[in-house]
């Protein structure tokens, strides 16, 4: 495998486009045997998804709850409901967010 790797700094506004080659072909024959067809589809891929939507327990991860929130992040400081206290990380507890001398660990 020839494989060739240039080290320089990157700004924060790149873009894809900054790290083409200058080729002119936005594919390389790796030799990998790739299944991706001409159109950018890959029809062994595209199928598992079709099948993953067919079947009813593939969607119950899509029809679950959202993740809760367990911790929050104030910069400027926020009021902790129990004590009064001020603080930047408030932890949930029950149904608010608390300082973390409030929380029942």
């Amino acid at each position: 495998m020839n494989t060739r790797f240039v080290r320089r700094p990157v700004p924060e506004d790149a873009s894809l486009n900054d790290f083409e080659d200058g080729s002119g072909s936005d594919t390389s024959d790796d030799g990998s045997g790739s299944d991706t067809a001409d159109d950018g589809s890959n029809p062994a891929t595209d199928e598992a998804i079709d099948d993953a939507d067919a079947d009813p327990a593939a969607s119950t991860a899509r029809s679950r709850d959202p993740a809760t929130a367990t911790y929050r992040w104030s910069p400027n400081g926020a009021e902790c409901p129990d004590c009064g206290a001020v603080t930047e990380r408030r932890w949930h507890d029950g149904e608010r967010f608390v300082c973390p001398a409030c929380k029942d660990w």
